[in-house]
């Protein structure tokens, strides 16, 4: 009976013609599901469906209302929340990473450093003597945790990052400030990865490789990896994804920043493949597989071929797929090219400066001319045009500007001139409009 209420009561509510619609085709518009109508239609009509079906269709139902209009709500209502939140959150991230980089440069040099022991003084209330030694010694050691790198300092603050977010609010707030420059992909560009390596730098890894364990053991399986996994593979899409990194310049996903989201997916799938105990229910293959083929690119196809290293068995039927996109690719980027071509202008303000340049250079080697030349000095409004002495004859009557003549002053022809922005560029050969001239003798 709650079924049949919650399926009549919100499709009911689109039901704004003078006719009424069927119910299926209601539900569809609005994205609910078409076995719940099926559902209720068999529990109206005909035999009540088993209690398992019955269960099933209830947790879906409270799924599709918590989407569709609990979540909306949250968001609508609770934006003041979510701002003080994010406010809170960000400095913690800073800190963490600053406190785990800094665990790591100690716990670097402390390798690098000759061994050193601790003695206490015989004399009571002495203090700590250090003592550089190749070997043991029978004095009394302090214990060795006062002498090494603290990391708990790195998982305190952790801690307090997740004492802060609900699980809800790991794939829309977590994550997508996760996913900004500074925190798993570096500020500088010289950390980050390069296409077609994607390669995860050391440095980068050992950051969060603490965070992301801690993460994904506080939120359970697929609770954090999976929803990054998925977040990462929607970046690489700012047409279609609110939560793309793109470049706010040029609207393009930035290949340095992309390039290092994919290491980070070769790194986990690693992880999930080596038989790791954090990662071995952490990641949905299947899942990650359909994200990639719903969002084809040249890095949701890096991410399949990654998979297919590490994955064999799936290499044959991934191939089709690889081969697709790689084509898709080609195609799109030839007639990305085309269409820049024809919209280029025949100059660019950045030639402006060469173009004065070259003009003031003309209007020198004119007046030299016109000097040496026992020519008055031709008004250098109309420095467009040539003398006719640099031209023949034969030439030069057919393109005589008769306006910019006179008595004391030799004729000028137009010269060479770059075109303006109606210009489009053409084959060679070709005349402007793209048509072969009449070269018949």
């Amino acid at each position: 009976m709650a079924l049949t209420r919650f399926v009549n009561a919100i499709v009911d509510q689109e039901q704004q013609g003078y006719f009424a619609q069927s119910i299926a085709s209601k539900a569809e518009q609005i994205g609910m599901p078409s076995w719940l109508v099926d559902l209720r239609h068999a529990s109206t009509h005909e035999a009540l469906p088993a209690v398992s079906v019955l269960r099933t269709a209830s947790r879906q139902a409270l799924d599709w209302l918590y989407a569709n209009y609990w979540q909306i709500q949250l968001d609508i209502h609770n934006e003041a929340y979510i701002t003080n939140l994010s406010a809170e959150l960000r400095p913690l991230l800073e800190r963490y990473v600053s406190q785990r980089r800094q665990y790591l440069e100690l716990k670097a040099k402390a390798k690098q450093a000759p061994t050193k022991h601790w003695t206490r003084k015989a004399q009571k209330g002495a203090a700590p003597t250090e003592v550089s030694v190749e070997g043991p010694t029978e004095a009394e050691h302090v214990p060795p945790s006062l002498s090494k790198p603290d990391h708990r300092k790195s998982l305190r603050t952790l801690r307090s990052v997740m004492s802060l977010i609900h699980q809800d609010l790991v794939p829309t707030l977590l994550i997508p400030m996760l996913l900004e420059p500074g925190f798993i992909v570096p500020t500088e560009k010289k950390l980050r990865s390069k296409y077609p390596d994607c390669k995860l730098a050391p440095d980068t890894m050992m950051i969060w490789k603490q965070a992301f364990r801690e993460f994904e053991s506080a939120w359970g399986p697929g609770g954090f990896v999976q929803e990054l996994l998925h977040r990462i593979i929607l970046a690489f899409n700012p047409n279609t994804s609110s939560q793309a990194i793109v470049n706010p310049k040029s609207g393009m996903v930035s290949s340095s920043y992309a390039s290092t989201l994919v290491a980070w997916v070769r790194w986990i799938l690693e992880q999930y493949y080596s038989g790791s105990d954090s990662y071995a229910d952490a990641v949905d293959i299947d899942q990650l597989l359909e994200t990639c083929l719903r969002n084809p690119g040249i890095y949701s196809r890096a991410i399949l071929q990654i998979i297919c290293e590490f994955d064999a068995g799936l290499a044959p039927d991934l191939k089709p797929f690889i081969d697709y996109m790689a084509k898709r690719i080609t195609m799109m980027n030839s007639y990305k090219s085309i269409e820049a071509s024809k919209t280029k202008p025949a100059y660019t303000p950045s030639t402006d400066g060469e173009l004065e340049s070259i003009e003031r250079r003309y209007s020198t080697i004119l007046s030299e001319y016109c000097q040496h030349s026992n020519v008055e000095n031709v008004d250098l409004a109309h420095i467009s045009r040539y003398p006719p002495a640099f031209m023949p004859s034969s030439y030069a009557s057919n393109f005589v500007d008769v306006s910019a003549t006179n008595q004391n002053s030799r004729e000028c022809l137009p010269r060479w001139q770059i075109a303006g922005p109606p210009w489009k560029p053409c084959p060679i050969g070709t005349l402007p409009d793209g048509r072969f001239p009449k070269l018949d003798v």
